[in-house]
């Protein structure tokens, strides 16, 4: 049973949207004018996950990782890791942002075998229905219109 005014669709469409821009939930209430809460419950009964972390500054915060439109290019990712281990180069870097570093150019190095995964994939995915047509032009093209009459 809710307490509270209920959401509109509007109000919705609007959470879902600024929680895109990967706002904290502190920060998502405050634009929608409603509690923290509020807008916790809201996506927990629109079927989303809640994340609570903790930031720099120990408070909780939430995330959710905030899917792409587009998979980023190779060379994205090159650029990431080089800058990366640019950075590395710095001296009198804290731990954290050491490791931070090293685990950006993990990551970078995981996302390149998976991304060729992928295109290796949809690569075999598209000779197959290349071969497909291929195979359906040639039996067109050998198979008799009408069938051959033949007399004894």
């Amino acid at each position: 049973m809710t307490k509270g005014k209920q959401w509109s669709v509007q109000e919705e469409n609007r959470l879902l949207n600024l929680r895109t821009e990967g706002l904290t939930l502190a920060q998502l209430a405050v634009k929608l004018g409603k509690s923290r809460d509020a807008v916790k419950q809201k996506l927990r009964r629109l079927g989303l996950r809640v994340v609570p972390q903790r930031n720099q500054g120990g408070r909780p915060t939430s995330s959710e990782l905030i899917m792409p439109k587009e998979l980023p290019s190779v060379e994205e990712i090159l650029l990431i890791q080089a800058a990366a281990v640019k950075a590395l180069e710095v001296p009198g870097l804290s731990k954290t942002e050491i490791l931070r570093l090293k685990g950006l150019i993990q990551a970078t190095g995981i996302y390149q075998k998976r991304l060729a995964e992928y295109v290796d994939y949809r690569g075999i995915e598209k000779e197959v229905v290349d071969m497909k047509l291929k195979y359906g032009e040639l039996v067109k093209r050998h198979t008799p219109e009408k069938p051959v009459e033949v007399k004894t």
